[in-house]
This record gives C-alpha cells, sequence and structure tokens, in this order.
C-alpha cells in the first residue's frame, strides 16, 4: 500500500510533500537529513 504525506520542517516551515510504501522509514530518513532528493517547492 502507498502513503501520500505532507511534512513541515520545523527548520524553515517550509511543506513537503510524497509517497512511500513504508512511513516509519521515510519519518526516519526525513529526521535524519537525508530525505529530500529532489528539488524543495513552497505551498502557496
Amino acid at each position: 500500500m502507498y502513503y501520500v504525506y505532507i511534512l513541515q520542517s520545523l527548520k524553515d516551515q517550509s511543506y513537503y510533500t510524497g509517497l512511500t510504501t513504508d512511513v516509519e522509514a521515510r519519518l526516519k530518513k526525513n529526521n535524519n537529513g537525508s530525505g529530500f532528493a529532489l528539488a524543495r517547492k513552497r505551498f502557496v
């Protein structure tokens, strides 16, 4: 099963969206600073 997520950075309040099959692993990866490989884009 796939999950869509929206995360907000505590550093700069930016939002990040994505798709994953493993929510726990994705959160760990993001919290370790290695979660965002693509260009970042702010919501308006």
